[in-house]
Protein backbone atom coordinates (compact mmCIF):
# COMPACT_ATOMS: atom_id res chain seq x y z
CA UNK A 1 0.00 0.00 0.00
CA UNK A 2 1.30 3.43 -1.03
CA UNK A 3 2.36 6.45 1.99
CA UNK A 4 -0.01 9.43 1.21
CA UNK A 5 2.90 12.03 2.46
CA UNK A 6 0.41 14.53 3.38
CA UNK A 7 -0.96 12.57 6.50
CA UNK A 8 1.27 12.79 8.62
CA UNK A 9 3.22 16.08 10.12
CA UNK A 10 6.66 14.98 8.70
CA UNK A 11 7.77 13.27 6.36
CA UNK A 12 10.86 10.34 6.35
CA UNK A 13 11.47 8.21 2.87
CA UNK A 14 13.23 5.44 4.63
CA UNK A 15 16.53 4.03 3.02
CA UNK A 16 17.97 7.03 1.18
CA UNK A 17 20.48 7.79 3.86
CA UNK A 18 22.17 4.90 3.00
CA UNK A 19 22.19 5.97 -1.14
CA UNK A 20 23.65 9.17 0.40
CA UNK A 21 26.24 7.71 2.42
CA UNK A 22 27.36 5.58 -0.16
CA UNK A 23 27.81 8.20 -3.13
CA UNK A 24 29.17 10.43 -0.51
CA UNK A 25 31.68 7.67 0.15
CA UNK A 26 32.61 7.06 -3.58
CA UNK A 27 32.89 10.74 -4.24
CA UNK A 28 35.98 10.93 -1.99
CA UNK A 29 37.39 7.68 -2.57
CA UNK A 30 37.15 8.57 -6.40
CA UNK A 31 38.94 11.93 -5.60
CA UNK A 32 41.33 10.40 -3.63
CA UNK A 33 42.34 8.21 -6.88
CA UNK A 34 42.67 10.98 -9.30
CA UNK A 35 45.75 12.46 -10.29
CA UNK A 36 46.35 16.21 -9.09
CA UNK A 37 48.27 18.31 -11.77
CA UNK A 38 50.44 20.21 -9.52
CA UNK A 39 50.78 17.59 -6.57
CA UNK A 40 50.79 14.08 -7.91
CA UNK A 41 52.96 12.19 -10.37
CA UNK A 42 50.91 9.54 -10.40
CA UNK A 43 47.23 8.56 -9.27
CA UNK A 44 46.57 6.31 -5.97
CA UNK A 45 44.25 3.31 -6.62
CA UNK A 46 43.38 0.77 -4.07
CA UNK A 47 42.26 -1.84 -6.30
CA UNK A 48 39.46 -3.17 -3.58
CA UNK A 49 38.13 0.42 -3.08
CA UNK A 50 38.34 1.69 -6.38
CA UNK A 51 36.16 -1.91 -7.48
CA UNK A 52 33.54 -1.00 -4.66
CA UNK A 53 32.88 2.84 -5.75
CA UNK A 54 31.20 4.79 -8.40
CA UNK A 55 33.21 6.89 -10.10
CA UNK A 56 32.73 10.80 -8.85
CA UNK A 57 30.57 11.62 -12.46
CA UNK A 58 28.24 8.81 -11.73
CA UNK A 59 27.99 9.23 -7.59
CA UNK A 60 27.25 13.23 -8.79
CA UNK A 61 24.43 11.99 -11.30
CA UNK A 62 23.00 10.13 -8.39
CA UNK A 63 23.30 13.00 -5.85
CA UNK A 64 20.95 15.16 -8.62
CA UNK A 65 18.44 12.85 -9.02
CA UNK A 66 18.22 12.42 -5.25
CA UNK A 67 17.68 16.08 -4.59
CA UNK A 68 15.39 16.50 -7.78
CA UNK A 69 13.20 13.92 -6.13
CA UNK A 70 13.36 14.68 -2.35
CA UNK A 71 13.20 18.72 -3.31
CA UNK A 72 10.23 18.30 -5.73
CA UNK A 73 8.56 15.76 -2.83
CA UNK A 74 8.58 18.69 -0.05
CA UNK A 75 7.42 21.22 -2.57
CA UNK A 76 4.12 18.78 -3.92
CA UNK A 77 3.30 18.37 -0.88
CA UNK A 78 3.67 21.72 0.44
CA UNK A 79 1.24 23.08 -2.34
CA UNK A 80 -1.19 20.34 -1.20
CA UNK A 81 -1.40 21.61 2.36
CA UNK A 82 -1.26 25.09 1.66
CA UNK A 83 -2.51 25.48 -1.94
CA UNK A 84 0.72 28.05 -2.86
CA UNK A 85 4.65 27.66 -2.51
CA UNK A 86 5.96 29.96 0.19
CA UNK A 87 8.90 30.86 -2.01
CA UNK A 88 10.56 33.53 0.50
CA UNK A 89 10.69 30.71 2.67
CA UNK A 90 12.15 28.22 0.35
CA UNK A 91 14.79 30.14 -0.50
CA UNK A 92 15.50 30.47 3.84
CA UNK A 93 15.79 27.25 4.00
CA UNK A 94 18.44 27.03 1.28
CA UNK A 95 20.78 29.81 2.38
CA UNK A 96 20.35 28.29 5.81
CA UNK A 97 21.50 24.53 4.98
CA UNK A 98 24.19 25.29 2.27
CA UNK A 99 25.16 28.58 2.40
CA UNK A 100 27.64 28.47 5.35
CA UNK A 101 29.41 25.68 4.70
CA UNK A 102 29.94 26.40 0.76
CA UNK A 103 31.39 29.94 2.01
CA UNK A 104 33.26 28.47 4.46
CA UNK A 105 34.81 26.31 2.47
CA UNK A 106 35.18 29.07 -0.63
CA UNK A 107 37.07 31.48 1.73
CA UNK A 108 39.73 29.13 2.96
CA UNK A 109 39.87 28.33 -0.27
CA UNK A 110 40.56 31.65 -1.87
CA UNK A 111 41.86 33.60 1.41
CA UNK A 112 43.55 31.39 3.85
CA UNK A 113 45.20 28.37 2.00
CA UNK A 114 47.20 31.11 -0.25
CA UNK A 115 48.73 32.31 3.12
CA UNK A 116 51.03 28.96 3.64
CA UNK A 117 50.96 27.40 0.45
CA UNK A 118 53.90 28.23 -1.83
CA UNK A 119 53.78 29.14 -5.61
CA UNK A 120 52.01 26.29 -6.75
CA UNK A 121 48.92 26.49 -5.26
CA UNK A 122 45.98 26.57 -7.69
CA UNK A 123 44.57 29.49 -6.85
CA UNK A 124 47.24 32.20 -5.71
CA UNK A 125 46.24 35.10 -7.50
CA UNK A 126 43.14 33.94 -8.35
CA UNK A 127 41.36 35.78 -11.00
CA UNK A 128 38.77 38.03 -9.68
CA UNK A 129 36.42 36.95 -12.07
CA UNK A 130 36.65 33.43 -10.24
CA UNK A 131 36.57 34.47 -7.05
CA UNK A 132 33.43 36.67 -7.92
CA UNK A 133 31.49 33.69 -9.81
CA UNK A 134 32.13 31.36 -6.96
CA UNK A 135 30.98 33.99 -4.30
CA UNK A 136 27.72 34.31 -6.85
CA UNK A 137 27.11 30.63 -6.87
CA UNK A 138 28.11 30.24 -10.51
CA UNK A 139 31.31 28.51 -9.83
CA UNK A 140 30.79 25.60 -12.61
CA UNK A 141 31.23 28.45 -15.05
CA UNK A 142 34.99 28.39 -13.66
CA UNK A 143 37.55 26.64 -15.21
CA UNK A 144 40.10 24.72 -12.66
CA UNK A 145 39.68 25.57 -9.43
CA UNK A 146 42.46 23.57 -7.06
CA UNK A 147 40.66 22.93 -3.69
CA UNK A 148 37.53 24.38 -4.69
CA UNK A 149 36.72 21.89 -7.77
CA UNK A 150 34.10 20.56 -6.18
CA UNK A 151 31.98 23.52 -5.46
CA UNK A 152 30.43 23.24 -9.26
CA UNK A 153 27.69 20.74 -8.18
CA UNK A 154 26.56 22.81 -5.21
CA UNK A 155 26.66 26.00 -7.59
CA UNK A 156 24.21 23.53 -10.25
CA UNK A 157 21.59 22.70 -7.14
CA UNK A 158 21.34 26.12 -5.88
CA UNK A 159 20.29 27.05 -9.37
CA UNK A 160 18.12 23.95 -10.04
CA UNK A 161 16.32 25.85 -6.44
CA UNK A 162 16.34 28.85 -8.11
CA UNK A 163 13.43 27.98 -10.66
CA UNK A 164 11.61 24.48 -8.58
CA UNK A 165 9.43 26.38 -6.21
CA UNK A 166 8.02 28.56 -8.79
CA UNK A 167 7.42 25.52 -11.22
CA UNK A 168 5.83 23.62 -8.86
CA UNK A 169 3.52 26.80 -7.60
CA UNK A 170 2.43 27.78 -11.43
CA UNK A 171 2.17 23.56 -12.30
CA UNK A 172 4.30 23.60 -15.06
CA UNK A 173 6.84 21.03 -13.33
CA UNK A 174 6.40 18.45 -15.83
CA UNK A 175 6.11 20.49 -19.18
CA UNK A 176 9.68 22.49 -18.24
CA UNK A 177 11.53 18.98 -16.98
CA UNK A 178 10.28 17.40 -20.03
CA UNK A 179 11.62 20.70 -22.33
CA UNK A 180 15.20 20.03 -20.32
CA UNK A 181 15.47 16.57 -20.87
CA UNK A 182 14.49 16.71 -24.17
CA UNK A 183 17.01 19.71 -24.99
CA UNK A 184 20.03 18.40 -23.65
CA UNK A 185 19.52 15.08 -25.23
CA UNK A 186 19.19 16.56 -28.57
CA UNK A 187 21.75 19.32 -28.28
CA UNK A 188 24.58 16.28 -28.10
CA UNK A 189 25.19 15.85 -31.21
CA UNK A 190 25.61 19.83 -31.97
CA UNK A 191 27.55 20.27 -29.04
CA UNK A 192 30.17 17.70 -30.11
CA UNK A 193 30.70 19.36 -33.56
CA UNK A 194 32.49 21.65 -32.01
CA UNK A 195 34.82 19.70 -30.85
CA UNK A 196 35.96 21.81 -28.01
CA UNK A 197 36.76 20.07 -24.66
CA UNK A 198 35.99 22.93 -22.94
CA UNK A 199 32.55 23.52 -23.94
CA UNK A 200 31.72 19.60 -23.91
CA UNK A 201 32.56 19.88 -20.21
CA UNK A 202 30.52 23.05 -19.24
CA UNK A 203 27.23 21.14 -21.49
CA UNK A 204 28.06 18.01 -19.51
CA UNK A 205 28.24 19.50 -16.70
CA UNK A 206 25.28 21.07 -16.82
CA UNK A 207 23.14 17.95 -15.36
CA UNK A 208 19.94 19.15 -14.95
CA UNK A 209 18.37 16.92 -16.49
CA UNK A 210 19.27 14.74 -14.03
CA UNK A 211 17.77 16.60 -11.43
CA UNK A 212 14.31 16.98 -13.85
CA UNK A 213 14.31 13.11 -13.81
CA UNK A 214 14.30 13.24 -9.84
CA UNK A 215 11.63 15.50 -9.84
CA UNK A 216 9.74 13.48 -12.82
CA UNK A 217 9.73 10.64 -10.30
CA UNK A 218 8.29 12.53 -6.90
CA UNK A 219 5.61 13.83 -9.33
CA UNK A 220 5.00 10.36 -10.46
CA UNK A 221 4.69 9.26 -7.14
CA UNK A 222 2.55 12.26 -5.32
CA UNK A 223 0.06 12.05 -8.18
CA UNK A 224 0.00 7.83 -7.36
CA UNK A 225 0.06 7.71 -11.54
CA UNK A 226 -0.25 4.57 -13.18
CA UNK A 227 3.71 4.49 -13.84
CA UNK A 228 4.63 3.27 -10.54
CA UNK A 229 2.94 -0.09 -11.24
CA UNK A 230 6.00 -0.74 -13.44
CA UNK A 231 8.39 1.10 -11.60
CA UNK A 232 7.95 -0.98 -8.71
CA UNK A 233 7.86 -4.29 -10.88
CA UNK A 234 9.94 -7.21 -9.92
CA UNK A 235 12.01 -6.95 -12.75
CA UNK A 236 12.34 -2.84 -12.65
CA UNK A 237 13.98 -3.52 -9.38
CA UNK A 238 16.40 -6.00 -10.77
CA UNK A 239 17.32 -3.87 -13.54
CA UNK A 240 17.79 -1.02 -11.23
CA UNK A 241 19.74 -2.95 -8.33
CA UNK A 242 21.86 -4.43 -11.25
CA UNK A 243 22.75 -0.95 -12.94
CA UNK A 244 23.56 0.30 -9.52
CA UNK A 245 26.07 -2.63 -9.38
CA UNK A 246 27.55 -2.27 -12.81
CA UNK A 247 28.39 1.38 -12.67
CA UNK A 248 30.74 0.33 -9.49
CA UNK A 249 32.73 -1.97 -11.04
CA UNK A 250 32.46 0.15 -14.79
CA UNK A 251 33.18 3.62 -15.44
CA UNK A 252 30.96 5.35 -17.13
CA UNK A 253 32.02 7.94 -19.79
CA UNK A 254 30.30 11.41 -19.09
CA UNK A 255 27.23 11.94 -22.38
CA UNK A 256 24.01 13.40 -21.93
CA UNK A 257 22.79 9.75 -22.71
CA UNK A 258 24.60 8.32 -20.51
CA UNK A 259 23.01 10.66 -17.79
CA UNK A 260 19.98 10.07 -19.15
CA UNK A 261 20.04 6.25 -18.67
CA UNK A 262 21.85 6.55 -15.25
CA UNK A 263 19.55 9.38 -14.06
CA UNK A 264 15.95 7.18 -14.73
CA UNK A 265 17.85 3.53 -13.57
CA UNK A 266 18.80 5.61 -9.92
CA UNK A 267 15.06 7.29 -9.81
CA UNK A 268 13.76 3.86 -10.14
CA UNK A 269 16.13 2.51 -7.46
CA UNK A 270 15.43 5.67 -5.35
CA UNK A 271 11.44 5.14 -5.66
CA UNK A 272 11.79 1.50 -4.78
CA UNK A 273 13.77 1.74 -1.80
CA UNK A 274 11.78 5.08 -0.61
CA UNK A 275 8.61 4.80 -1.40
CA UNK A 276 7.65 0.73 -2.17
CA UNK A 277 7.24 -0.84 1.24
CA UNK A 278 7.26 -4.09 -0.88
CA UNK A 279 10.94 -3.61 -1.73
CA UNK A 280 13.57 -5.31 -0.87
CA UNK A 281 16.20 -2.70 -1.91
CA UNK A 282 15.90 -0.63 1.23
CA UNK A 283 18.60 -0.76 3.47
CA UNK A 284 19.00 1.50 7.06
CA UNK A 285 21.88 1.16 9.37
CA UNK A 286 22.61 3.11 12.06
CA UNK A 287 26.20 3.74 10.49
CA UNK A 288 24.63 4.66 7.14
CA UNK A 289 22.39 7.10 9.10
CA UNK A 290 25.19 8.56 10.75
CA UNK A 291 26.95 9.29 7.58
CA UNK A 292 24.21 10.13 5.39
CA UNK A 293 22.72 12.65 7.40
CA UNK A 294 26.26 14.54 7.67
CA UNK A 295 26.97 13.51 3.66
CA UNK A 296 26.88 17.21 2.65
CA UNK A 297 29.51 17.97 5.42
CA UNK A 298 31.52 14.94 3.70
CA UNK A 299 31.39 16.23 0.39
CA UNK A 300 31.81 19.94 1.02
CA UNK A 301 34.93 19.30 3.08
CA UNK A 302 36.80 16.42 1.71
CA UNK A 303 38.22 17.78 -1.40
CA UNK A 304 40.41 20.89 0.30
CA UNK A 305 41.39 18.48 3.13
CA UNK A 306 43.05 15.87 0.42
CA UNK A 307 44.26 18.71 -1.22
CA UNK A 308 45.86 19.85 2.25
CA UNK A 309 46.87 15.85 2.76
CA UNK A 310 48.61 15.76 -0.56
CA UNK A 311 50.54 19.07 0.16
CA UNK A 312 52.05 18.31 3.53
CA UNK A 313 52.66 14.68 2.27
CA UNK A 314 54.72 16.29 -0.39
CA UNK A 315 56.49 18.53 2.14
CA UNK A 316 57.29 15.66 4.34
CA UNK A 317 59.00 14.29 2.02
CA UNK A 318 57.53 11.47 1.77
CA UNK A 319 57.60 10.11 -1.36
CA UNK A 320 54.57 8.36 -3.70
CA UNK A 321 54.29 4.21 -3.57
CA UNK A 322 52.93 2.21 -0.72
CA UNK A 323 53.01 3.98 2.61
CA UNK A 324 52.06 7.32 0.40
CA UNK A 325 48.67 5.93 -0.58
CA UNK A 326 48.07 4.40 2.92
CA UNK A 327 48.67 7.81 5.00
CA UNK A 328 46.81 9.62 1.94
CA UNK A 329 43.54 7.50 2.64
CA UNK A 330 43.75 7.54 6.06
CA UNK A 331 44.28 11.08 7.02
CA UNK A 332 42.03 12.27 4.11
CA UNK A 333 39.16 10.19 5.12
CA UNK A 334 39.91 10.64 9.12
CA UNK A 335 40.03 14.04 8.66
CA UNK A 336 37.03 14.70 6.50
CA UNK A 337 35.15 12.34 9.46
CA UNK A 338 35.70 14.60 12.26
CA UNK A 339 35.70 17.83 10.78
CA UNK A 340 32.28 16.65 9.35
CA UNK A 341 31.30 16.04 12.51
CA UNK A 342 32.36 18.81 14.62
CA UNK A 343 30.58 21.03 11.85
CA UNK A 344 27.17 18.73 12.27
CA UNK A 345 27.41 19.35 15.70
CA UNK A 346 28.22 22.96 15.90
CA UNK A 347 27.39 24.61 13.19
CA UNK A 348 24.63 22.73 10.56
CA UNK A 349 22.84 21.41 13.84
CA UNK A 350 21.85 24.74 15.30
CA UNK A 351 21.35 26.41 11.98
CA UNK A 352 18.83 23.10 11.04
CA UNK A 353 17.12 24.06 13.86
CA UNK A 354 16.56 27.50 13.07
CA UNK A 355 15.75 26.61 9.51
CA UNK A 356 12.48 24.78 11.00
CA UNK A 357 11.00 28.16 11.84
CA UNK A 358 10.56 28.48 8.10
CA UNK A 359 9.58 25.25 7.17
CA UNK A 360 6.10 23.94 5.71
CA UNK A 361 6.58 20.53 5.53
CA UNK A 362 8.89 19.16 8.06
CA UNK A 363 11.48 16.59 7.49
CA UNK A 364 13.70 14.22 9.15
CA UNK A 365 16.90 13.12 8.69
CA UNK A 366 16.05 9.26 10.61
CA UNK A 367 13.04 7.66 11.77
CA UNK A 368 13.84 8.52 15.05
CA UNK A 369 14.81 11.86 14.45
CA UNK A 370 12.38 14.71 15.24
CA UNK A 371 14.82 17.17 13.88
CA UNK A 372 13.61 18.92 10.20
CA UNK A 373 17.06 18.34 8.37
CA UNK A 374 17.34 18.59 4.70
CA UNK A 375 20.25 17.12 2.87
CA UNK A 376 22.82 17.72 0.90
CA UNK A 377 24.34 18.94 -2.26
CA UNK A 378 22.28 16.64 -3.92
CA UNK A 379 19.83 16.08 -1.86
CA UNK A 380 17.28 16.94 1.00
CA UNK A 381 16.70 14.64 3.52
CA UNK A 382 12.77 14.20 3.49
CA UNK A 383 11.06 10.90 3.95
CA UNK A 384 7.39 9.41 4.29
CA UNK A 385 6.96 6.29 6.03
CA UNK A 386 5.49 3.67 5.00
Amino acid sequence: MLVNPTSTRTMYFPGLNTLRFYAAFSVIIAHIALNFAELRTQGSIIPLLDYLVMDAQTAVTLFFVLSGFLITALLLVERDRTATIHVRKFYMRRILRIWPLYYLVAVAGFFIFPLFLDATYALHDAPFRSVVLVFVLLPNLVGPLGPLGHLWTIGLEEQFYVVMPWLVKKHRLIFVCSIVITIKLLLEPVVLVFNSDAMLNLFHGMRFEAMSIGAVGAWLYHQRHAALRYIYHPLAQAVAAALFVGVALVDIPVSSVNTFILSVGFIVLIMNVATNPKSPLCIETPITTYFGTRSYGLYIYHFPILYLTLWLLREAGITEGAQFDLLLYAITIGATVIITDLSFRWLERPLLRFKTHFAIVHSRTSEHDDQAGEADPALETTKATP
